[in-house]
């Protein structure tokens, strides 16, 4: 599914703090691309946003970054 088209990836934050998600990339299997370099964006609290992707996003795709500046990137849970 894409918007006009094109891929995207929905990012919705269910908790009472903003998100600052940075380093964010799409793995499929040994590929990894970024959804952008550094600062991805801000996701509110109770607000959903959409970015392009670099790739389609499949059932095993799995979306890695840091979110409010972890030390580390870690799998972002995926929810249907």
């Amino acid at each position: 599914m894409g918007v006009q088209g094109k891929p995207y990836v929905e990012l919705r934050n269910a908790t009472a703090v903003h998100a600052r998600l940075t380093d964010v990339v799409v793995q499929q299997g040994s590929q990894s691309q970024p959804l952008a370099d550094g600062l991805l964006g801000y996701v509110l609290p109770g607000a959903s946003m959409r970015w392009p992707a670099p790739l389609v996003p499949n059932a095993g795709s799995v979306l890695k970054g840091r979110v409010n500046g972890q030390s580390s990137a870690d799998a972002i849970r995926q929810s249907q």
